[in-house]
């Protein structure tokens, strides 16, 4: 085990332990909000979550799948990592605002439709807009601090985050409303991304100034080889990913927004893991020196990920009604369907672990014959189908969702034929 975390097990409990902490303590207050707002507020809330992660995933397109394989194992050279960092915090910035000119209008269009578009919400969306800029910072440290393996510096910021984060909710829910409680929970997101923020300043990471340097044109151009193969396939990912939302905003009610979004957060147990992979896995696969290390190690985080998905979804089908006191009574009409819920969520989970072990070593290609395939079995089932109800939403997101996972799959396949082994810049 030393071999695959670099400290041994003492670091990675330690890690594992403060992250589960934090994801505990998001957890209960996700569900916490489950249980606090009426159903039709918490579906405009979830709309809104849903178009601001569309808005951030819109401005990213598989930039940020540059950053491990153009750093590889030069992870002493400070300079070199400041300018990956600053090439590719410039593109986001600049994708960020064009993703805007198309996520505000379509955001007010649907909240329009929903009689949604008040000022409680549209302060709410404001207020996590700029939570939404200031996470691209936030981002970036966290991948600093994981290349240059301080692990801990992550988990310190992460627990530092979902403290104020939950302790700023937890007053909002005592001090609000229910129907003026969007803004406050808003808000509560931004502070909690402030505090990561100032806790990776604490810890002695910082952002480079956006001055150009010399070494910048080559890694703007070893950046633009790995993103080529990559931009389509991720534009049509973002839009598969956030289809079902954006769908279930025009042609179904905020009950089943509601429902589908609730029932998806059981997912949030896999957050942990996924967590672990950006602290510990990914970094490591980046730095590995030959095929044979790198085929010894994704083997076996694979295995234990596969592990880890099987437990958690049989629990949900042997042990529904425990589940079920997450979300609460309002939601018990879901009970014999909640593993379908998160079974979607959880082969997405899956195939983009699987993927994100690929482009760490830079491998991005064949990305978009799969995406085209899931995201025309999604369009033709819910044009077939509609959403009527939540249960086709359960089963239209699972049979998207397995073609990424075969998909995936295929290609992890010839990525350990062919080596694993690529380019360094």
């Amino acid at each position: 085990m030393k071999h695959f975390f670099g400290k041994g097990w003492i670091q990675l409990a330690t890690v594992a332990g403060t992250e589960g902490l934090g994801i505990l303590l998001t957890a209960i207050t996700g569900f916490a909000v489950i249980h606090f707002l009426p159903k039709e507020v918490y579906g405009n809330y979830a709309y809104i979550l849903s178009a601001i992660n569309f808005l951030v995933a819109l401005s990213e397109l598989g930039i940020n799948h540059s950053f491990l394989p153009a750093i590889g194992t030069r992870v002493q050279d400070e300079i070199h990592i400041q300018g990956v960092t600053r090439v590719i915090l410039s593109r986001r910035f600049r994708c960020w605002l064009c993703s805007c000119a198309f996520v505000l209008p379509y955001w007010g269009w649907t909240s329009w439709q929903q009689k949604w578009l008040h000022p409680i919400s549209l302060l709410a969306f404001a207020i996590l807009l700029m939570g939404s800029w200031l996470g691209l910072n936030e981002y970036m440290l966290r991948m600093n601090a994981a290349v240059s393996n301080h692990p801990e510096a992550v988990a310190r910021s992460n627990f530092s985050s979902a403290i104020a984060r939950s302790l700023c909710l937890f007053a909002s829910l005592l001090l609000v409303t229910p129907e003026h409680a969007l803004p406050v929970l808003a808000l509560a997101s931004v502070v909690g991304t402030l505090v990561s923020i100032g806790t990776y300043r604490c810890c002695g990471f910082t952002l480079p100034s956006l001055k150009q340097t010399e070494n910048d044109l080559k890694i703007k151009r070893y950046i633009k080889s790995i993103l080529s193969p990559l931009v389509i396939p991720s534009l049509i990912f973002v839009l598969y990913n956030n289809f079902s939302g954006m769908v279930l905003g025009w042609i179904s009610s905020g009950k089943v927004v509601a429902e589908a979004n609730a029932v998806s957060r059981l997912a949030l147990v896999l957050l942990l893991i996924d967590r672990l992979t950006a602290v510990f896995i990914s970094p490591r696969l980046a730095r590995a020196k030959t095929a044979a290390e790198y085929r010894f190690l994704a083997l076996r985080f694979q295995g234990m990920y596969l592990s880890a998905v099987t437990l958690i979804t049989l629990s949900l089908v042997i042990f529904p009604a425990a589940w079920l006191l997450l979300l609460g009574s309002k939601y018990a009409n879901l009970q014999s369907i909640l593993w379908l819920g998160t079974l979607g969520p959880i082969l997405m989970n899956l195939s983009g672990f699987t993927f994100t072990m690929m482009s760490c070593r830079g491998y991005t290609k064949n990305q978009l014959p799969i995406t085209l395939l899931s995201f025309g079995v999604q369009i033709f089932l819910y044009t077939v189908w509609g959403a009527p109800d939540v249960w086709h939403v359960f089963v239209i997101n699972i049979c998207a969702a397995s073609i990424f996972v075969v998909g995936q799959y295929i290609l992890f396949t010839q990525c350990l034929r062919q080596g694993a082994v690529f380019r360094e810049l």
